[in-house]
């Protein structure tokens, strides 16, 4: 929101995005660690960086045995098979 506001530039909310993901992950907050591994996925495509945006979500997705039906997972796999092309 931050960066799309034009208050902070793609480096300083690729840092957050990534910080959050760490946090996420120390709180085993799966879901959202995926929520914003989609966001940075988003931002990283953008900076050209495609295989890496792709990376970012391939194993994350994987990791879910259930709740493919929630809207984060079938946004994600959407963003996934985007990436994928």
């Amino acid at each position: 929101m931050a960066l799309a506001l034009g208050r902070i530039d793609a480096a300083a909310a690729r840092g957050q995005l990534e910080a959050a993901m760490a946090l996420a992950r120390e709180q085993s907050a799966v879901a959202l660690e995926f929520r914003a591994a989609c966001s940075l996925a988003r931002l990283v495509e953008k900076n050209g960086e495609r295989p890496k945006a792709r990376e970012l979500l391939e194993t994350r997705y994987a990791a879910f045995t259930e709740g493919h039906e929630t809207r984060d997972l079938r946004e994600g796999k959407q963003l996934l098979e985007e990436l994928s092309r």
